[in-house]
């Protein structure tokens, strides 16, 4: 939680503010198809099958699938290793929520 205040967007918004918006986004009922978030990568495993874990927000817990994240043809030319340095622990990327 405390991550998610230090983030400047969050330090702008008005009192109050930061909470309403971290509440609409505390369980997957409240996400709409489609919506764009940004999510902290919590952990990078290239031999799962789910080789990159996120975070959304305290309660939302997300991975990308590998073929999410590894494309065939990237295959040909690198490695798997090398395909997923570019998620590091501890970074933010942009996600989208979908149903499924």
């Amino acid at each position: 939680m405390i991550e998610l205040t230090r983030r400047q967007e969050h330090l702008d918004l008005p009192a109050g503010r930061l909470n309403e918006q971290l509440m609409s986004m505390l369980s997957l009922e409240t996400l709409k198809e489609g919506q764009q978030m940004q999510a902290l990568i919590t952990d990078v495993t290239p031999e799962a099958s789910h080789p990159v874990q996120i975070q959304v927000s305290p309660l939302i817990w997300g991975q990308l699938l590998f073929s999410d994240v590894v494309n065939s043809e990237a295959l040909k030319t690198q490695s798997v290793a090398k395909i997923l340095s570019k998620y590091k622990e501890g970074s933010m990327i942009t996600v989208y929520h979908r149903q499924g």
